[in-house]
């Protein structure tokens, strides 16, 4: 926990993936769960995720635990 009270929560691992259409454009989304003990977890881009927390990931392959 940080003087400001916040803290940072790490993704355990990757549920699912999927891709989403938007305007045409293909986006590769992953679902990321966040916290054991209440199960919380929600859908983020795969690239965004990769960049952040590249542990979930070996090359182009996802880490399904």
């Amino acid at each position: 926990m940080k003087e400001n009270l916040s803290f940072e929560v790490k993704p355990i691992r990757i549920l699912d993936s999927q891709v989403k259409q938007f305007s045409g454009i293909n986006i590769h989304m992953v679902k990321v769960l966040w916290d054991l003990t209440y199960g919380d977890c929600n859908w983020e881009i795969e690239e965004e995720t990769q960049t952040s927390y590249p542990n979930l990931f070996i090359g182009n392959l996802i880490i399904w635990l």
